[in-house]
């Protein structure tokens, strides 16, 4: 490590042989800082109470205050810096490292000329509105089986301070590893208080935080380095903590706490856990960068045997095209789309992978393990289309298996599959009158549903799209809803009609194509998107991060579906939580099933109110048995009859006390069920269990049955435990002739309940 400063430097290499001969080697650096890169601040948190020291063994006292600890963490951030250098050097992405916020201020970086005013690394120093007490309170250390996570943390403590008293700009973004002073270990407890090792953030605003308890085998300045890596000196644990019991000498203390806190900087930087490297754990290892040797070894270290000191691949695409590690050779710096990836999926298992700002990686991981990873390093497109079939031949894997997918565009924004098997199954759905695949959005906003759902569905019956004539939004800071209002005068509201009222007119022959959104925690503001071009004005607000909701192509915006709270929390470009139908295509009136031979089959999921609601905007549809003349197994017997099942379906997101309570008593305002229309072919129908049956006869229109069928589902039940013991004891399906057609030649076997 040599320290620069801006402009022309010339570097010397002197080799003293004996007293009479030496060899020198001279080569000339202009060093350029790259001002215009968003640098990382070093700061040190400590309390409004804090004498100002850390943790330090005997051999140490008086090497314990806050203007060593200045020292100290000046030089980590050195060496963060020269770590990164080398790693993306070895990666064949030239020696990109971050930029450290400087200041011209007497030097400690070498001891050789400490206190040479020149450019070097500023140290904030932030004191808490926090007293060392709270700081120091057991339930808000990490490493505490007294932990309380509903405890506001260390690490809330510090990103607040940021804003309120951080003497940079901190509102307008930065970057910062945070030191927090106070840590202390505590010998009775045996635990570290007031360390916490997280990072991550909001916004702009991003932060790496380790406390000081090992901070006394850090090196205050580059000479020091090559010492404190080699120091095997036992860690006495009446004064110093061992953290995780792997730092019992020193040098495994200096590996711990500079690694472990530049794996929370990199968390700040957007890495995230990797199979390897120093976001594994690493960092155990990080002496093997900077010395050749280690206590106990042997012989030199070659980098081959570096181990876990090292980024990842991962980390180094990540890192690649970060705005603080860009160089003059990546050319003029464009304005970046901040618009979230997402991912669309289309049919036959394919699925398309949009990043308006372009695509750096796809990561992937079979069964919660790392198996491999596409990278973009010449051009990054913004659509990619991949199928299973592909991912799985990538990955060396079973359709079956669970696999993730991770896309990471180089805006630095990222979006997650977790299962890729099932987002391709759940996003495809089958709605009411609705003919051919749908394909269902992901859900954007909040991840728990809001109490008001609604949803617009924007076709007729006859499968033409309706005419939108105005769309009026009600917003202020957040989006509440909005109102489209359709030619036939009728209006559908998603959402709640709170706060201010602004209307956007709807051109004849325009669409709605897509929505802009900015979401996070709920939905923050929207923009509509038409087929002919024209977007509408922004309302809302502009927290969260942006979206594009749209259909890819050959494909149509067919409704919406949303919940809310106080304002709009989730919004849906398809109603895929509310009842919905598996089916054949509704081609016209009739739903026509087969029976000689076939077991075609109408299915609706939902409430009972969900799929009563269904029929009855459907009540002229007429449900039809036919017997294919001239096939083999058909003969006089073959009923002609429907039979019309309600069945109990297991559903993932009822709640536990509703599921407990569903065995006991009818739930039937949040109890999901199935309900299957199918031709009676009284040899399957017996091993079919439901919880209602109804038989109808070929021709019945749902207008003649719905308030039947109403009264049926609606009446009484049976609990599931005495349902239980009629399965075990074989009894029969209650079953129900309707009375609008009744059958001429039906009968039910042991069930007193109906008549012929």
């Amino acid at each position: 490590m040599v320290h620069l400063l801006p402009g022309p430097n010339t570097v010397s290499f002197i080799l003293q042989l004996d007293a009479h001969t030496r060899r020198e080697l001279h080569f000339h650096v202009n060093y350029v800082p790259l001002l215009e890169n968003p640098a990382l601040s070093l700061v040190i948190f400590m309390g409004s109470d804090s004498p100002g020291t850390f943790d330090v063994p005997p051999q140490k006292r008086g090497q314990d205050t806050l203007s060593i600890a200045v020292e100290k963490l000046r030089t980590a951030g050195y060496m963060w810096q020269a770590f990164c250098a080398e790693q993306m050097y070895r990666n064949g992405m030239g020696r990109r490292t971050f930029r450290l916020e400087e200041e011209v201020s007497p030097d400690t970086v070498s001891c050789q000329d400490k206190g040479v005013v020149r450019s070097t690394a500023k140290v904030h120093i932030i004191r808490s509105k926090h007293t060392v007490a709270e700081i120091r309170d057991i339930r808000r250390a990490q490493q505490s089986d007294d932990e309380d996570e509903d405890f506001e943390s260390l690490f809330d403590f510090f990103f607040e301070d940021l804003h309120e008293k951080a003497p940079f700009n901190s509102r307008a973004g930065c970057m910062v590893a945070g030191l927090i002073l106070d840590s202390h270990w505590d010998v009775e407890k045996n635990v570290t208080l007031g360390h916490t090792a997280l990072g991550g953030g909001a916004g702009d605003t991003r932060l790496g935080v380790f406390g000081s308890h090992l901070l006394h085998a850090w090196p205050t300045c580059v000479e020091d380095i090559v010492p404190c890596f080699m120091n095997s000196t036992k860690t006495d644990i009446r004064y110093v903590a061992n953290d995780a019991n792997e730092s019992g000498e020193w040098w495994r203390a200096a590996n711990i706490g500079l690694g472990a806190m530049l794996h929370e900087v990199g968390h700040a930087y957007t890495l995230s856990h990797t199979p390897t490297g120093v976001m594994s754990r690493g960092y155990n290892n990080l002496n093997r960068t900077y010395v050749a040797k280690e206590p106990a070894l042997v012989g030199p270290i070659p980098p081959e045997a570096e181990h876990g000191s090292h980024w990842h691949r991962l980390d180094i695409m990540r890192l690649r095209f970060h705005p603080g590690f860009r160089i003059p050779q990546d050319g003029l710096k464009n304005q970046t789309d901040k618009t979230s990836p997402s991912f669309v999926p289309l049919e036959s298992g394919h699925f398309l992978i949009n990043a308006p700002a372009g695509i750096s990686m796809v990561e992937m991981n079979v069964d919660g393990g790392y198996r491999t990873h596409f990278e973009f390093l010449q051009d990054q497109p913004k659509v990619l289309q991949l199928s299973l079939d592909d991912v799985c031949n990538r990955c060396q894997c079973k359709p079956q298996q669970k696999i993730s997918l991770q896309v990471i565009s180089i805006n630095q924004e990222e979006k997650c599959v977790e299962n890729l098997q099932a987002f391709l199954q759940s996003h495809h759905v089958r709605l009411p009158g609705v003919q051919g695949t749908v394909i269902q959005s992901d859900v954007f906003g909040g991840d728990s549903e809001g109490t008001t759902k609604s949803r617009s569905i924007f076709l007729k019956h006859n499968q033409q799209m309706k005419q939108a004539v105005r769309i009026t939004v009600h917003h202020g800071s957040f989006l509440d809803g909005f109102i489209i209002h359709w030619s036939d005068g009728s209006r559908d509201c998603v959402g709640k009609t709170g706060g201010a009222r602004s209307d956007f007119d709807i051109m004849a022959g325009e669409k709605i194509q897509g929505i802009v959104l900015q979401c996070g925690a709920w939905i923050d503001g929207l923009q509509f998107k038409l087929s002919s071009g024209r977007m509408s004005a922004w309302y809302g607000g502009m927290g969260g991060s942006p979206t594009v909701v749209e259909p890819p192509a050959g494909y149509e915006m067919i409704g919406f579906f949303s919940t809310a709270n106080d304002w709009l929390d989730q919004i849906d470009s398809a109603p895929g939580q509310m009842g919905h139908v598996i089916c054949p295509p509704l081609l016209s009136n009739k739903i026509t099933l087969s029976s000689a031979g076939n077991t075609n089959r109408w299915v609706f999921y939902g409430t009972r109110k969900q799929i009563i609601d269904w029929m009855q905007d459907h009540h002229e549809i007429v449900l039809e048995n036919t017997v294919f003349v001239g096939r083999k197994d058909s003969n006089a017997n073959t009923h002609t009859e429907l039979v019309i099942d309600l069945q109990y379906v297991y559903d993932q997101d009822q709640g536990y006390l509703d599921y407990v309570k569903s065995y006991f008593v009818s739930i039937y305002d949040v109890e999901r069920v199935k309900v299957e229309i199918r031709p009676r072919i009284e040899s399957k129908d017996c091993f079919i269990t439901a919880l209602n049956r109804t038989i109808v006869t070929s021709g019945t229109k749902l207008d003649d049955i719905i308030t039947e069928l109403h009264d049926e589902w609606f009446k009484p039940a049976q609990s599931y435990v005495q349902q239980t013991v009629d399965l075990f004891n074989d009894s029969p399906t209650p079953s129900h002739i309707i009375s609008a057609k009744p059958p001429t030649s039906v009968h039910v076997a042991q069930t007193p309940e109906t008549t012929n």
